[in-house]
């Protein structure tokens, strides 16, 4: 039956060869090569030498062919048909593949070429593939001449390690060569089932269990396969498919009894339990669920010792020693296969081993040290080889600080195991312990090959070292270090979330806020899935008011995702958008819909800054009751209570602040806060209790505070007192608020205070304040003097010897701290000359001049008549002394005019600064000279009768008014009542009336532009303007008034400031006319006089007359400062006006030194002192 059926496989293959035969020549040639290779692999040398006669006959030049051909004469024993053959493939192939392959052939008939290769399959059958493999490439190189001889060698290939793969992947390519040999196909299968690829294999078998020769083989070793299967729906499958593709094989039987028995143990859900739980163990998943699964199966099984095996492994892996060496100890007594006995028993022992290290570990984490030792100590008896005991007892020792014996414990263990990563951790912790030195030292000498596995604890050391110093250099406040040390940390440790926002807040201390935002770009890029990634950049946009941001980060991770500290940090992102989106609201002018917006589902911090809001904007009712509604819910609530003291306060009702004060106490189990502590303080201060409020302030700061605000604060409250001790405060403020360093406060460095007080544009409202009150302070504290000097002169039509007046003023002044205001000294050296008077003739002076154009004759004559003065220059020299005080409420000043004055004077003024509401006023009583003409500012004597007159004092009172709340425009207003007096000079009245408004084009730190309207009203009782006797020599006409349109523009840099002032106006004066000679008693006096004498006046004295004048005018001013160095300012400025009838111009120059560095800012706009007569 066998027979008939092999006959009926090969003829069916030729007939359907020669159906499938090509009818190109070329075609011909392929397939009858193709032909050859079957005959060779299928053995079947008819096939062969039918085909090898065909190719003689239409290509008996194919080198492939002749191959064939010499392959077919050596099998024959035809050697010199060979050789023929050898030598025409020599002449039609010269050098070619097949060239070679055919010397190989012919190698094989040399008698010591043959030995060699019974040597090589010697090696192969002894178990020494390489080595057999080595003489099959001597003899071949890697193309052995035939199919038998690389199948043999592709055997022998297959047993050395690594190289079944590709050993695979030739008989693969072998197999497509030469289909259908049997024997390379079952090679193949078992080297894919030893390579674990079983799909692969089974799909060689089901082609071998179509050949009648190799059937029955193909289903032995599928069934040896199937059989190592667990039992599963998968492998029942597989058995159905065997069973019906091996029909006349002999396992058959066999099979269909496995196949019924896994079907029955499949329908049983107790042993699909075990089987599920058995597979768990074996993929090691879930060792808890599997112990379950198992336990069940075992109730339904007990005596299987694989489940109890299983068990076992599966207890073990939960670290369960004991139970799993019970358990162990089950499956050894149940178990018939010695096979597995040794397992089992090798289980148990590693299971009791483990046991006793366990027992050890936790009698150390109870610290009960004898316990530990006892338990390692058995444990190294049953294991002495182990390292593990070992470490063991010397953690034991540690414990019991005996680090000797620890030492020699873990040596001992290293000296079993070097390699052992425990011990090796555990001198690295005992080192460490001792000195970081001695642990990096001992790292350093471990071999190569543990170098990389430890290159985790030298870093470790690294980092621990860098973070010691990066914390100190935090403490020290040292960014630009810290910023270093943290980038190299970062670069160890780059997925590190809190570094990196450590880093982030480093580096915008050192004004890098686009490096600190691309540093959590880099860690977003790589960790941008991480909660705790996404937490620290939120966290880190929040600190930099970037809530919108911060909060848009949050929620790229899913709310269910969110740790408690993400919620809360949540909900107070959400709740600063919508403060800072009413913020919005309020500062556009629509504050009913920021309240309208808060008040929508109020919080209490909600209801709380509402009545800030109403607070602010001086709506103490208001505020009171929204504090009083908190206070309703949480009566103990600090910030309403204190905030309802401030609205009493800002209401004016300060003995109902001072006993909410006195009743005031901490809720229970709470403490105030320092920002609390700060406003109790404040509160003290403004209802008169300053000395309550130092105290409370002075317990403060016995400790570094965190807010700036808490020294600033403190110094306002002593600066009049103690404003050196309120400038150390300033300075720490400055060092909290990022201003100057803390080195820079502590001693305090004056120069990089005073640099660092120099107004910005971009400061919120706290460094603002700190800069402009040390601005204050500092200056008000600095000793300074100033040397000044100008150069007064008119250009216009002024009378010669009258008011045609150059004026030169020094003026040497010192600035010094008094009190809580700045007091100063000055000596003013004043040199006036108006030049000599116009003469007739005669060389006398006939001008309106004292009595210089009174003619007289003798009593009864006409001729000749008597009149003039001799001509003499008008001049007036000498020093003004003067001193006075200041402080932001009071001015007050004395002064005298030089004695050398025809007339001098006591001169001075006060002054008193408040507010009514949003209205400044200032009141000002004074006694000023005028200092128009040296005969109004000196006096002067009548070369003719010898009388002194001049000398005049405006005597009286200013109201100025202003009103500005800090937005674009302003406006102000003066209001005068003042009295002339004089010596020898008519008295008079002057009335004044200014008001004004300004408008701010540009209002910058650093550069101001301003316009806006002046308006100005005069009015003199009489006019008193002429310089004869009795006249005062001032402009005073009985009305004038004018407008007048400003416009300034002044910047400032580091060392320069300069200021451009500019004005056009339009002004109309009266004058009426008046006696020439106004005094009638002093008249009268002269007259007497002179009648004695026998004369009498030429002709009457006469009259002034009235006169009306309209006019424009415009001022053109500009003036410079230049820091020389922390102590030397140069400024210098020139004044020109220009009107019909009067064009005074200046020109100044100055030096102003101060005692202490100054690097603030420059007076902006630029403030020259002013001479002492022009005080107001």
């Amino acid at each position: 039956m066998r027979t008939i059926k092999t006959w009926a496989f090969v003829l069916s293959g030729l007939s359907t060869a020669v159906m499938a035969q090509p009818s190109s020549v070329q075609d011909q040639q392929q397939w009858l090569l193709e032909q050859v290779r079957i005959g060779e692999a299928m053995y079947r040398e008819d096939l062969v030498r039918d085909s090898l006669a065909r190719l003689e006959l239409i290509a008996p030049d194919n080198p492939q062919a002749l191959v064939a051909s010499i392959r077919q004469a050596l099998l024959e024993k035809k050697p010199d048909l060979a050789r023929e053959r050898l030598a025409h493939l020599q002449q039609v192939a010269p050098d070619s593949a097949a060239l070679r392959q055919a010397q190989s052939l012919m190698k094989l008939q040399d008698p010591q070429n043959q030995k060699a290769l019974q040597e090589a399959r010697l090696l192969a059958a002894a178990g020494r593939p390489e080595e057999s493999s080595a003489v099959f490439e001597r003899l071949f190189g890697d193309a052995p001449p035939d199919f038998a001889t690389a199948l043999e060698y592709l055997r022998i290939r297959s047993n050395i390690p690594g190289q079944r793969p590709k050993v695979i992947e030739q008989l693969r390519t072998l197999d497509s060569q030469y289909p259908g040999n049997a024997g390379l196909r079952q090679t193949l299968a078992d080297l894919l089932f030893r390579e674990k690829r079983p799909a692969e294999a089974l799909a060689v078998l089901d082609q071998l269990s179509s050949d009648p020769q190799a059937s029955n083989a193909a289903a032995d070793r599928e069934y040896e396969y199937l059989k190592s299967l667990p039992v599963e729906n998968k492998t029942v499958q597989a058995w159905q498919a065997f069973v019906k593709r091996y029909p006349a094989s002999q396992a058959v039987v066999e099979a269909n009894q496995i196949l019924l028995n896994q079907q029955r143990l499949l329908a049983d859900p107790a042993w699909v339990a075990g089987a599920q739980g058995k597979q768990m163990i074996e993929q090691q998943r879930s060792p808890a669920v599997a112990e379950g699964l198992l336990r069940r199966a075992i109730k339904r099984y007990p005596d299987d010792p694989s489940l109890y095996g299983a068990l076992g492994l599966a207890l073990l892996r939960q670290s369960r020693y004991e139970e799993a060496n019970a358990t162990f100890i089950l499956a050894r007594s149940k178990e018939q296969d010695t096979s597995y006995m040794s397992q089992w028993q090798d289980l148990m022992d590693a299971s009791h081993y483990l046991m006793l290290l366990s027992q050890g570990d936790k009698a150390l984490d109870r610290k009960d040290y004898a316990a530990a030792r006892r338990a390692f100590e058995q444990a190294r008896k049953a294991k002495p080889r182990d390292a593990d005991a070992l470490i063991g007892l010397a953690a034991a020792a540690r414990g019991e600080l005996n680090d000797i014996q620890a030492e020699a414990l873990l040596l001992q263990a290293r000296k079993l195991e070097p390699g052992n990563g425990s011990a090796i951790r555990a001198l690295v912790r005992l080192y460490s312990a001792q000195s970081a030195d001695k642990a990096k030292a001992f790292l350093n000498s471990l071999p190569a090959s543990n170098q990389q596995e430890f290159a985790g604890l030298r870093r470790g050391f690294e980092l621990d070292e860098l973070n010691q110093q990066a914390d100190a250099a935090s403490a020290r406040k040292d960014w630009p270090q810290v910023v270093a040390l943290l980038s190299k940390i970062r670069t160890l440790t780059p997925d590190e979330p809190w570094l990196t926002y450590r880093l982030a807040n480093a580096q915008r201390e050192i004004n890098q806020p686009g490096a600190a935002d691309d540093s959590f770009k880099q860690l977003m890029r790589r960790q941008g899935q991480n909660p705790e990634a996404l937490y620290a950049y939120a966290l880190y946009l929040s600190s930099t008011d970037r809530d919108a941001s911060a909060l848009s980060v949050l929620e790229q991770l899913p709310g269910t995702r969110w740790t408690d500290a993400m919620r809360e940090l949540g909900a107070r992102l959400q709740r600063n958008l919508l403060v800072a989106r009413a913020e919005r609201l309020r500062e556009a002018g629509q504050e009913p819909e920021a309240i309208a917006l808060l008040m929508q589902k109020p919080s209490t911090d909600d209801v709380l800054t509402v009545a800030r809001w109403a607070s602010e904007r001086g709506d103490t009712l208001q505020a009171g009751a929204l504090y009083n509604q908190v206070l309703q819910q949480e009566p103990g609530n600090t910030s309403a209570r204190l905030g309802q003291i401030e609205t009493l306060i800002s209401a004016g009702q300060l003995p109902a602040a001072r006993q909410q004060l006195t009743q005031f106490t901490p809720a229970a189990g709470t403490e105030l806060s320092a920002s609390e502590q700060r406003r109790l303080a404040n509160a003290w201060s403004e209802v008169g209790e300053p000395e309550k409020a130092s105290a409370l302030f002075t317990e403060l700061l016995k400790s570094p505070q965190a807010e700036p605000v808490v020294y600033r604060d403190a110094a306002r409250l002593i600066a009049a007192k103690a404003p050196q001790q309120a400038l150390d405060y300033y300075a720490k403020g400055m060092a909290g608020a990022g201003l100057i360093t803390p080195e820079q406060a502590n001693p305090r460095d004056n120069r990089a205070m005073t640099l660092a007080s120099r107004a910005k544009d971009n400061d919120e409202w706290l460094p603002g304040s700190l800069r402009s009150d040390v601005d204050e302070l500092y200056q008000r504290q600095n000793p300074t003097v100033h040397l000044y000097t100008d150069y007064g002169w008119r250009s216009d039509n002024a009378s010669k010897g009258t008011s045609d007046t150059d004026t030169q003023t020094t003026i040497l002044q010192l600035d010094l701290p008094v009190v809580d205001g700045t007091g100063w000294l000055r000596a003013e050296q004043l040199d006036m000359d108006a030049g000599k008077f116009k003469t007739d003739d005669d060389g006398l002076v006939r001008e309106n001049y004292g009595t210089c154009s009174v003619g007289v004759v003798a009593k009864g004559t006409s001729e000749p008549v008597f009149s003039g003065c001799d001509n003499h220059s008008q001049s007036a020299r000498g020093t003004t002394l003067a001193t006075g005080w200041k402080n932001e409420t009071w001015e007050i000043d004395v002064g005298r005019t030089p004695d050398t004055f025809k007339v001098p004077n006591w001169l001075g003024g006060v002054s008193y600064s408040n507010k009514i509401g949003s209205v400044g006023w200032t009141l000002t009583g004074s006694r000023r000279p005028l200092s128009n003409s040296i005969l109004s500012y000196s006096g002067a004597t009548d070369r003719n009768t010898g009388v002194t007159w001049g000398g005049v004092t405006s005597n009286g009172v200013t109201l100025g008014l202003s009103h500005d709340e800090g937005g674009v425009d302003g406006v102000w207003a003066s209001l005068g009542q003042h009295w002339l007096r004089g010596k020898n000079v008519a008295d008079n009245h002057k009335n004044t009336a200014m008001a004004g408004y300004y408008y701010r084009l540009r209002d910058s730190a650093d550069e101001r532009m301003r316009t806006g309207l002046t308006l100005m009203y005069w009015s003199y009782d009489q006019d008193l303007s002429e310089y004869t006797l009795g006249q005062g020599g001032y402009y005073s006409p009985q009305q004038y008034y004018s407008i007048g349109v400003p416009l300034n523009y002044a910047f400032r840099t580091a060392n320069w400031s300069v200021s451009l002032e500019s004005s056009v106006s339009w002004s109309h004066s009266k004058s009426d006319g008046n006696d020439l000679y106004p005094l009638n008693g002093l008249n009268s006096k002269l007259l007497g006089a002179l009648d004695q004498a026998g004369y009498e006046l030429a002709e009457p004295l006469g009259k002034t007359a009235s006169s009306a004048s309209n006019g424009i005018g415009y001022k053109v001013q500009g003036l410079v400062e230049r820091r020389l160095s922390d102590n030397l300012v140069l400024g210098a400025g020139v004044l020109y006006q220009h009107s019909d009838d009067y064009a005074p111009s200046r020109a100044l120059m100055y030096l102003r030194y101060t005692f202490d560095p100054w690097q603030g800012n420059l007076p902006l706009p630029v403030e020259p002192l002013i001479p002492y007569a022009d005080f107001r």
